[in-house]
């Protein structure tokens, strides 16, 4: 996985531009839940995110449709854990940062 990220600077979210996507994830750093905004997509598109820990190993996923989707991380350890988002056949992967 190739990771994007801004999560590490002062902001508290990560844009993203894809083809024809614009994704904004937050807040990140995060003390449980995420939140992933999509410009650029249907009502009905399909989107999914998976959250994988720092040792790969997938701890949740979500699929929905829609410009927007809410994840609740907050059952897990604080860490490093990567974000992988599937929207309308565009894929990318954020680092995520649970305080």
């Amino acid at each position: 996985m190739v990771a994007k990220g801004g999560g590490f600077t002062d902001s508290t979210f990560y844009d993203d531009k894809m083809q024809t996507v614009q994704m904004r994830i937050y807040p990140n750093p995060t003390q449980g839940s995420i939140h992933v905004e999509m410009q650029g997509v249907g009502k009905d598109s399909p989107n999914k995110i998976r959250i994988f820990d720092s040792q790969g190993r997938l701890v949740c996923e979500k699929e929905g449709l829609g410009d927007s989707l809410d994840l609740d991380i907050s059952p897990y350890p604080m860490g490093y854990y990567m974000a992988e988002l599937f929207v309308d056949g565009e894929h990318t992967t954020w680092k995520i940062i649970k305080q």
